[in-house]
């Protein structure tokens, strides 16, 4: 093993450590997008970037958007060693990916709005099997192509997103929509 693929390797059991996984980081100095566990289809939540400078320095961080938890990794395990070139590079890219993320969840909200406005109130038990056994659902649910839709609030009381259930129990929520930090209202 080389001492670029040892950096590297060192890097990703950095990662592994933290529950960010991913197979072959690039190490251009550039930040790239990986999927996170919560990450639904075609998303990618998670930012890393790594740096090696030589045989003896390398810097790297790496960031999951949803929970906002990230990381600061170096080869020496002295965080003053962190290259600043890759320090200014990362920022940029953190707050750019911060940026597009609120924006895909506002647009997630919307649709989630748009969506509620289409939802058909609940009359009767038997319109869904979800609601005999959770008849609390009842007065919160709303129909919608055959599915249960609850609304997801935020702390200031924003519809940020819909869970869905389906005829079979599944849950599932509108993609990029806003989950930490939302709350559930349930009305008797």
């Amino acid at each position: 093993m080389t001492i670029f693929e040892t950096i590297i390797t060192a890097f990703v059991a950095e990662m592994a450590d933290y529950g960010a996984f991913i197979q072959s980081p690039l190490p251009d100095g550039k930040t790239h997008a990986f999927k996170t566990d919560g990450d639904q289809h075609g998303q990618k939540s998670g930012i890393y970037a790594l740096r090696i400078d030589s045989k003896t320095a390398a810097s790297g961080y790496f960031e999951d958007l949803i929970t906002g938890r990230a990381f600061f990794w170096t080869l020496s395990g002295d965080p003053g060693d962190f290259s600043p070139k890759l320090y200014k590079v990362v920022m940029a890219a953190r707050q750019r990916r911060k940026q597009q993320f609120i924006q895909r969840q506002q647009q997630a909200a919307g649709h989630a709005q748009r969506i509620w406005a289409r939802t058909k109130p609940i009359h009767d038990l038997r319109q869904h099997p979800g609601l005999k056994q959770k008849s609390l659902l009842m007065k919160s649910a709303r129909l919608y192509r055959n599915a249960l839709v609850l609304r997801i609030f935020n702390e200031m009381g924003q519809l940020v997103n819909l869970q869905f259930i389906d005829q079979r129990g599944h849950h599932s929520f509108l993609a990029n929509g806003r989950l930490i930090g939302g709350f559930l209202p349930l009305q008797r």
